[in-house]
């Protein structure tokens, strides 16, 4: 797996993690960046979002040639 295939594999379970924190538990990451609870929808839209991205992330590592530019200009 090349660098770029690497850094974008971790990122999209980072993203992944993120959304499953979002949509079960918002209240406790907003607590660790001092903001205040909420009881609204928008942060487990937000949730869900992420945990699309981080999907399409990883799911990039199956011929999405495309995703990667910069690698394919300089393959190692």
């Amino acid at each position: 797996m090349r660098k770029s295939a690497l850094s974008v594999f971790v990122f999209g379970i980072y993203l992944c993690l993120t959304g499953i924190v979002l949509i079960l538990a918002p209240n406790v990451l907003l607590g660790l960046f001092g903001l205040p609870e909420t009881g609204e929808v928008w942060i487990r839209v937000v949730g869900v979002l992420a945990l699309i991205i981080g999907f399409y992330y990883i799911q990039s590592q199956n011929g999405l040639d495309r995703f990667f530019p910069a690698d394919a200009l300089h393959p190692i």
